[in-house]
């Protein structure tokens, strides 16, 4: 994957995604990873702000990310200027195969404007990366909020990994979905429009 091109922004209907992910959000995003309960946050990860913040940073420096804009305040925020709500962050595995994570404000749920912003993800990602053949998800099978999202969003549940996290000393069973290419091409994504 090309990380050295410019700062781009695709533009949507309520939201403009931005990538890379402005680092100037960061402490934000450290901040909406306490609302979530994923495997971001939990035994396996860095426990304390500051690791999380170099690890995001990191990341957002040699893998692709995206910043989601939400354009006309519909998360209803004392502003009126666009606003970072969240963000999608993008992990390489094989040459064919990315997994994608998702964080954003609590406000945002329920509104629509991460569901764009996953269609506008998944389309660029797919456009803009000849060799991706498929992009993956994981999350912890008691994440119902999570499964019912990525569901919508076209992602197959492709199996169950027993008893692969561990949060709080207490083992969960791990959920793997994935998109392919040949699927997305059959497919209109939520918040694209066609041409």
């Amino acid at each position: 994957m090309d990380l050295h091109t410019p700062i781009r922004v695709i533009e949507g209907t309520d939201v403009d995604i931005i990538s890379p992910f402005p680092l100037l959000y960061l402490e934000r995003l450290i901040k909406w990873t306490h609302q979530y309960k994923s495997l971001i946050t939990h035994d396996f990860t860095p426990s304390d702000d500051a690791s999380l913040t170099e690890g995001f940073k990191d990341h957002i420096e040699n893998q692709l990310s995206y910043a989601v804009v939400d354009k006309h305040n519909k998360i209803g925020l004392p502003s009126d200027e666009p606003i970072v709500v969240g963000g999608y962050f993008i992990e390489a595995s094989t040459p064919v195969n990315v997994y994608t994570h998702v964080v954003s404000q609590r406000r945002c749920w329920g509104k629509g404007l991460m569901d764009e912003a996953a269609g506008m993800v998944v389309k660029d990602l797919f456009d803009t990366q000849p060799q991706l053949q498929r992009i993956s998800a994981y999350m912890v099978a008691n994440n119902r909020a999570v499964i019912h999202f990525i569901e919508k969003q076209g992602f197959a549940r492709e199996g169950v990994f027993r008893d692969m996290a561990q949060i709080k000393g207490k083992l969960l069973d791990v959920m793997h979905y994935g998109m392919t290419r040949k699927k997305f091409n059959s497919m209109t994504p939520i918040g694209v429009e066609e041409n």
